[in-house]
């Protein structure tokens, strides 16, 4: 039942001139939906803990809601659901004066990147007022995240709904982290949240 969405458009390209195979559609719906859900989960994740963690800035969120979405721009940059990915040298390149052969694994730590003195001042402070500076979460070039717009409306009105219901987000307990995935995330993340 062919409709207006991301796999029917997929699946009409199958048919079409510009042809993907089947196992295309398949490995790009199965991408689609755990990079439009597991790292968005765990945006909202991070940024829960750090607005647990930071009673200031969870403050001024409550007292100008309108930072919503800089606020999330600040967390993909504070603590990102991804902190790195690797890529393959497909020609000589030259980084900071050192030449890599094509073939060589390159591994780009974007969590590093979003702490970066010479381009955020103050990197280590969570600042939900930031201006949205050039944080790399969502990488860049031909290898942008495809889901990265779907990405900001689901946080965005993720914490804007959480800020409309609640007056009070404190930590329950100790958050834990996931150590077994490929993601920044916890596998434990107690709070005590008072409705309004």
């Amino acid at each position: 039942a062919p409709a207006d969405d991301l796999l029917s458009a997929m699946l009409a390209a199958e048919s079409s001139e510009d042809r993907l195979s089947h196992d295309e559609i398949v490995d790009n719906a199965v991408f689609s939906f755990f990079a439009g859900f597991e790292t968005t989960t765990n945006l909202i994740g991070n940024g829960c803990a750090a607005l647990a963690a930071h009673p200031h800035e969870l403050g001024r969120l409550y007292e100008r809601p309108s930072l919503v979405a800089p606020a999330v721009e600040e967390f993909l940059r504070y603590d990102a659901p991804v902190q790195g990915v690797a890529r393959i040298v497909k020609e000589p390149l030259e980084v900071a004066g050192r030449m890599l052969r094509p073939g060589r694994v390159l591994v780009l730590l974007m969590g590093s990147a979003n702490r970066d003195e010479r381009v955020f001042e103050h990197p280590e402070l969570l600042d939900v007022g930031r201006e949205p500076g050039r944080q790399v979460s969502f990488g860049g070039g031909i290898h942008y995240c495809m889901g990265a717009a779907l990405s900001r409306v689901e946080a965005r009105t993720a914490f804007a709904r959480l800020l409309a219901r609640t007056s009070a987000l404190e930590p329950a307990a100790a958050p834990v982290r996931n150590t077994t995935s490929s993601f920044r995330a916890f596998s434990s993340l107690p709070l005590r949240v008072q409705a309004r």
